[in-house]
């Protein structure tokens, strides 16, 4: 018989069933699924994960300046690369559109 080896993704998503299962099933992950989030949850939605990007961006920032000179530089080009991806995704687009209930909006963000 062969054994087969669990992932550890597959072992960590095991131990968080139910917290799984809670995000899968709350409110606002349905009404946003289902096309039904009313537009200005979406939009305080959106003002608040601008703020947390734009914090985690500084955050990242001072990390990767803390980081000693004289060490390895593999966690400075970690924070680095964390960093842009996350500036980029915050201003890759400073201008998207999008679609709820029938509506188009325009969102202009900036980090």
């Amino acid at each position: 018989m062969v054994k087969t080896r669990t992932r550890f993704t597959d072992e960590l998503k095991l131990n968080a069933i139910e917290i799984w299962n809670n995000i899968l099933s709350h409110k606002f992950i349905n009404e946003i699924s289902m096309d039904t989030l009313p537009l200005n949850k979406f939009l305080f939605y959106l003002r608040q994960d601008h703020i947390f990007l734009k914090e985690f961006c500084n955050f990242l920032q001072n990390a990767k300046e803390k980081c000693k000179l004289d060490e390895d530089n593999r966690m400075k080009e970690w924070f680095d690369g964390l960093y842009n991806s996350n500036y980029q995704f915050g201003n890759g687009n400073a201008e998207s559109i999008a679609r709820f209930n029938g509506n188009d909006i325009i969102i202009i963000f900036s980090l």
